[in-house]
């Protein structure tokens, strides 16, 4: 990815639209430097704070919106995809005998679906059919051509969805999404593992109309609450451990991100 030039002052006014607030800058640490993480880190960071990563379907309603509205806050997001990789709630999976989508929004969302294995310009890929539903689930949105056509507006640049090889599938089957711009390509990058690939993130949150107004950029969760979801996560976690360095570890980490999530629904009461 280009380097960031510059440290550079930027909005911090949330991104409205309907009942969903997206963050105006990606999160930064204590000392004003962006934080990057992997999506299973960002998944428990943001466990207690009332926020999450943007899902593929969500993150394509706030670009077209940008997009279509000339908003001033394109430049924001385009320069984050231009400096780094951005993190989404959205995974592709090869778990089963049918290959899923998953979007963990604030309920997660399972989509069984058959996803090709290769590369290429989007504009190109929907043209076989099972490509076709890949990025209708991927996307949330039917009309694939609009998809398309909307990224390569906002970006200037053509839309490019890469996935895993087959070997790299079965060695391990969660592979979450990240966006990012390089050249004249709009990646889509749906080969990365969750546990190792990192990227910033812009967070989302559902609020009413008052709440948007008043949400500005992430601030830390409580810490009380934080350590004590941290504390039942490894400590489920641990039973697991012994998988790593075995033929074993795929299953391990299906296994840790489904603990994961379940602590994190519990933790919500749900």
């Amino acid at each position: 990815m280009e380097p960031a030039t510059s440290l550079e002052q930027r909005t911090v006014e949330p991104i409205v639209l309907g009942n969903l607030a997206l963050d105006g800058e990606a999160v930064r640490d204590a000392d004003g430097n962006y934080l990057i993480q992997n999506q299973s880190e960002w998944m428990s960071y943001l466990a207690c704070s009332g926020k999450r990563l943007p899902t593929l379907p969500e993150y394509f309603a706030f670009i077209r919106h940008l997009q279509k509205e000339n908003h001033p806050a394109s430049a924001g997001l385009l320069k984050d995809l231009q400096e780094d990789y951005l993190c989404t709630g959205t995974q592709f999976g090869y778990c089963h005998k049918k290959n899923t989508i998953t979007h963990f929004g604030d309920e997660p969302s399972v989509i069984s679906c058959t996803i090709p294995e290769g590369n290429g310009y989007l504009d190109n890929l929907v043209k076989d059919n099972d490509w076709r539903k890949v990025v209708q689930i991927a996307f949330g949105h039917q009309k694939v051509d609009e998809v398309v056509e909307v990224l390569h507006r906002f970006s200037g640049k053509r839309p490019y969805l890469w996935t895993s090889s087959a070997s790299k599938r079965k060695l391990i089957p969660e592979r979450t999404v990240l966006l990012g711009t390089y050249t004249d390509r709009f990646y889509l990058y749906c080969l990365n593992d969750p546990f190792d690939s990192n990227g910033r993130a812009r967070l989302v949150r559902e609020v009413g109309t008052e709440g948007a107004k008043n949400t500005s950029a992430y601030r830390e969760p409580a810490k009380t609450s934080e350590e004590v979801l941290e504390e039942k996560i490894a400590e489920e976690l641990a039973v697991f451990d012994g998988f790593m360095g075995t033929k074993n570890q795929p299953e391990y980490f299906g296994l840790k991100q489904q603990a994961i999530l379940n602590l994190i629904k519990l933790h919500h009461g749900k």
